[in-house]
């Protein structure tokens, strides 16, 4: 496993590393909790290695990968256990999409989630100041900055078994309908 650093007590465990690789070597059902902000398709370039997603020549290829991703996530979760993404809606291209606009990036990161086993738990929003935003993306967030979006952060939630049933409670040998109600209160 190719881990450029890495901390671990008794309590936690960090790693700094390709997810992709590390992910890999983790146990089944060993994480109690995942929080991360994913490459948003295209938008940033992260670095210059074919392997970064932000590097990803198509959406579609960026989703085959991402989904590899959450696969390995589903598998190390703990039932029962989040895993929360920080993301945001994305701007379109005339170019790329046929359209100027809005991609619904958090809404598709739920879909995909769903797919692979995992149940949508909840979103919480991050207020961004747009103008810092605008100038981190080069004004490629012209869209979302003139009507104000912010961050998400969406929970996922892996599902925990069903519970096992009560035993049913016996009575003296009388059918439900001839026993007495217990009083309320």
């Amino acid at each position: 496993m190719k881990v450029i650093d890495q901390a671990i007590s008794k309590k936690y465990a960090l790693y700094n590393g390709d997810s992709a690789e590390v992910m890999q070597f983790l146990q089944d059902n060993s994480m109690d909790y995942s929080i991360f902000s994913p490459p948003f398709e295209d938008l940033y370039t992260y670095s210059d290695s074919p392997r970064d997603l932000g590097n990803c020549r198509s959406t579609e290829e960026f989703y085959q990968q991402f989904t590899f991703i959450v696969k390995e996530l589903y598998r190390i979760m703990k039932p029962g256990r989040l895993v929360s993404i920080h993301c945001m809606d994305l701007p379109t291209t005339k170019n790329n999409d046929g359209f100027i606009g809005l991609k619904d990036f958090p809404g598709i990161l739920i879909k995909l989630f769903q797919e692979c086993g995992f149940y949508y738990h909840s979103r919480v929003t991050i207020w961004k100041d747009p103008v810092v935003a605008m100038q981190r993306t080069k004004a490629l967030f012209f869209q979302s900055v003139r009507a104000g979006k912010s961050g998400r952060n969406t929970a996922r939630r892996k599902p925990s078994p069903p519970p096992i049933p009560p035993a049913p409670a016996r009575s003296a040998g009388r059918p439900a309908a001839l026993r007495p109600a217990l009083p309320s209160g």
